[in-house]
């Protein structure tokens, strides 16, 4: 073994330069994100609405007093701001296109440098092994657009390296602050990573108290009164932000209080480990293959390093006492996630908890195998299954990003058409799993408002002003009335006509049966001004401006006309203002 490990470091001796080390890192860290120069647009199915939510914070910082008419930030300090708040400042300095792209660098880049540095900390002479990390960055959610989600775990990292760091230092009160503004942010980006943020540090108190006594060094007693002192000083600082996270969660809770618990079945549950499905993007059958060959592989480099771990445990020489103790916290951390993968339900106050709890379980593992002393072989097949993995990774999904890219630009040019500060609804006839939210896309850009934006309930930082947001008509028709549906406020009773359409499936649209009725209100009310270049998006717009500037005037000089108008509104309980811009309409569509 001495002499294979000998042979190993003379041979890739030209790797151990530490400057080598962090240039390999950092240009893997790159490539792992090259597919964003790929394509214009990047794909995702919760991506755009954040896209669409972070221009529609741009406008309300600007003070847009039209888009205060339908938004307003959230009054409960929520668990996503980090995302946003970075998406934000992209969008109001780039093109939001530029932005989307340069908010997923940053994200696939600070996730494995925050990574490193946790590894680092435990095991400073880990060299090429954090580079493991790549191929769980761009896990599932990324590709669905779950960008607080996916932006959280620079936090964690970053949190949990500077906890473990200076574990024996919090008597210091600078110490506890920075960990006190460190758990804060961590909350403010995502409240499920915040909790396994928590969870790791309560364990690793728990595990060093027992380590401590196990060892005999100290007395029981007083081993018990110095973790409970850590453990206070910790609890203090991470109390702001567990207040705010109760807060917020009661109040998740309750919007959500018809989600249902669900669990997968065991063999389901067994069959995305071992494919490791938090990896898969758009199709689980060609990408499951190279997934279960990383599944084999990771697995592979787990028992090399459980061999490692009990070889150089004996040789003190080699690992430190506070070295071994976390190489044996983050396998049982490990071995714990996994477990809770197993059991807890898959939708607890929020869906979709078993994957995530995969993708902490993957990315716990990876840890434990960088924090052990491999030999320099190791190192270089982990480089060499990296580069392999990413470029099978982009080949497989390039036919989806180049097909949804076009897809996209078709959308974006409805809006390049549309006037600022109006508004519009989506009609998508072509109804996929991961396409429902591409309308955001238009809004990105211009300060439009989509009346169907379905990220404004509460959960998130921005949300419906319900008292100031009129009630939205399509030509004589609400919400719900024409065969689709959007949101209206809920007290301000003031109608105005929604300014577009944007129907997404054009030929659909014009040909299927279903959509016989609601076309016919469309083609009365609405001209169509664009038909993009491939076919599939076309954008009317609402044509009756002209016609009820000039039409409601003359009604309000006509007594007779307006008598009748009084007397419709009284019956309908609307203002005399809407019932006359209602009867307008209707004689339009008397008269033409």
């Amino acid at each position: 073994m001495q002499q294979f490990r000998r042979l190993s470091k003379q041979s890739f001796s030209f790797l151990s330069n530490k400057n080598t080390e962090l240039i390999v890192f950092l240009l893997l860290a790159l490539a792992n994100g090259f597919y964003l120069v790929m394509y214009k647009y990047i794909p995702s199915l919760d991506g755009p609405q954040h896209l669409y939510n972070s221009n529609v914070i741009v406008e309300l910082v600007k003070g847009n007093d039209f888009f205060k008419q339908f938004f307003q930030i959230n009054n409960v300090l929520v668990g996503y701001w980090n995302a946003h708040a970075v998406l934000s400042l992209y969008n109001f300095i780039f093109p939001s296109w530029l932005a989307e792209k340069l908010f997923l660098l940053t994200t696939l880049t600070l996730i494995p440098f925050s990574f490193r540095y946790l590894i680092k900390i435990i095991n400073p002479n880990a060299g090429y092994l954090p580079i493991l990390i790549l191929p769980f960055v761009t896990n599932s959610y990324f590709f669905m657009g779950y960008y607080a989600f996916c932006f959280a775990w620079i936090f964690f990292f970053f949190t949990i390296g500077y906890f473990i760091k200076n574990y024996s230092e919090f008597s210091k009160i600078r110490k506890l602050i920075i960990l006190c503004f460190l758990l804060f942010l961590t909350f403010l980006s995502h409240m499920i990573i915040f909790s396994f943020t928590l969870s790791v540090i309560a364990l690793y108190l728990i595990y060093r108290f027992i380590c401590d006594i196990i060892k005999k060094e100290t007395k029981t007693k007083y081993a018990l009164l110095s973790h409970v002192k850590l453990a206070t000083r910790i609890l203090i600082s991470a109390i702001p932000s567990i207040i705010f996270a109760i807060i917020y969660s009661l109040h998740v809770f309750e919007l959500n209080k018809d989600l249902n618990t669900s669990s997968f079945a065991s063999s389901d549950l067994l069959s995305q480990f071992v494919n490791i499905s938090s990896l898969v993007a758009f199709n689980h059958k060609s990408e499951g293959i190279m997934n279960s060959q990383l599944f084999i592989f990771v697995m592979a480099l787990g028992l090399i390093s459980l061999i490692f771990v009990i070889i150089n445990s004996k040789k003190k020489s080699l690992l430190s006492k506070n070295h071994i103790y976390n190489i044996i916290f983050w396998g049982l951390l490990s071995l714990l996630v996994l477990i809770l993968f197993f059991v807890f339900p898959n939708s607890f106050g929020t869906g979709s908890v078993s994957k995530r709890i995969l993708v902490f379980f993957y990315f716990v593992f990876v840890a434990w195998i960088a924090m052990n002393r491999l030999p320099a072989i190791v190192h270089l097949i982990i480089i060499i299954a990296v580069i392999w993995y990413g470029y099978n990774q982009t080949v497989v999904r390039h036919p989806y990003y180049d097909k949804i890219d076009h897809l996209i630009s078709e959308l974006v040019e409805a809006e390049d058409t549309m006037r600022v500060n109006t508004t519009f609804t989506a009609i998508n006839c072509i109804p996929l799993w991961n396409n429902w939210h591409y309308p955001c896309y238009i809004g990105s850009e211009k300060p439009i408002v989509y009346l169907k934006s379905p990220q404004n309930m509460g959960h998130f930082p921005v949300v419906w002003n319900w008292e100031k947001m009129p009630t939205n008509y399509l030509g004589l028709y609400k919400s719900g009335e024409a065969g689709t549906s959007w949101f209206n406020g809920s007290i301000n009773k003031t109608i105005r006509p929604i300014d577009y359409v944007v129907v997404y499936g054009n030929w659909v649209f014009n040909n299927k049966a279903e959509y016989k009725k609601l076309k016919t209100i469309i083609d009365t009310f609405y001209n169509l001004v664009l038909v993009s270049e491939r076919g599939t998006v076309a954008l009317y717009e609402f044509k009756l401006y002209d016609y009820l500037e000039a039409k409601i005037p003359e009604i309000e000089s006509n007594e007779k006309w307006m008598a009748q108008i009084k007397t419709k509104a009284e019956i309908r309980k609307l203002s005399v203002e809407n019932m006359l811009l209602l009867d307008a309409m209707y004689y339009y569509t008397r008269t033409h």
